[in-house]
């Protein structure tokens, strides 16, 4: 079976250590492979970013609760949070 140029070249190529030669059908399945892992990072990525904005407002509402807890007691005469 007789090779082109291309092939002749290709397996009489040296490669560096931190080279590799692959076919085109392998570099495509990588290729898709690093598409899909950026698509589940970018997702998990939007997942944090609207758990923490979830985690900030509980955060908030819970400080106005217990602000308005204290005050509710301050006006009924309590003495919330004071040491005699």
């Amino acid at each position: 079976m007789e090779r082109c140029d291309n092939e002749k070249e290709l397996f009489n190529a040296r490669v560096k250590e931190d080279e590799m030669i692959i076919s085109i059908n392998e570099y495509n399945e990588m290729k898709a492979h690093l598409k899909w892992q950026e698509a589940c990072i970018s997702n998990r990525s939007n997942e944090f970013r609207e758990l923490k904005i979830e985690l900030e407002k509980a955060n908030e509402e819970n400080t106005k609760l217990k602000n308005g807890i204290i005050n509710f007691v301050k006006c009924i005469g309590g003495d919330y949070g004071q040491t005699r």
